[in-house]
């Protein structure tokens, strides 16, 4: 049994791409995801817990799109399915969370950054009926296919 996750978080760094030996392109993003809240009593956020980094790669075609469209501080919507695995480094011993099998479901650029125009579209301002616009999420076409039955 697996658990299927879906994480909002944002890039800790510009995304890294590689490749295979057979010219395989080969995308790693580091997605910070820490919870926070508000604390009620002083008025600040304040993370709720340890800082939680996961890793989630993308290959071919859709890691080279995705390397173009992303940079540090970007805010990314990834899913797939939790896998923890146990590491032992320079630093001791640790816990990497990864996402296997990812699905991109969408970013929303850092501030001030320009996102490409592979990634993005121009928003409106407002809706028909004058209420103001939210903060669109940029997303790639949906892949109904991959879509679980809801039973």
């Amino acid at each position: 049994m697996s658990a299927k996750v879906t994480v909002t978080g944002n890039l800790g760094q510009d995304p890294q791409i590689r490749y295979t030996p057979s010219g395989r392109a080969v995308l790693d993003l580091s997605i910070a995801a820490t919870h926070r809240a508000k604390n009620k009593q002083t008025d600040q956020w304040e993370d709720r817990g340890e800082p939680l980094w996961l890793r989630a790669s993308f290959w071919g075609d859709q890691a080279e799109t995705l390397a173009q469209s992303l940079a540090k501080g970007d805010k990314v919507t990834v899913e797939g399915a939790l896998v923890i695995e146990k590491y032992s480094g320079r630093n001791g011993d640790g816990i990497a969370y990864i996402l296997d099998f990812p699905r991109f479901l969408g970013v929303i650029p850092k501030a001030g950054q320009q996102s490409s125009p592979q990634a993005s579209y121009a928003a409106p301002t407002s809706d028909p009926w004058g209420a103001p616009a939210e903060t669109p999420l940029v997303d790639v076409a949906p892949d109904y296919s991959r879509v679980d039955p809801p039973f």
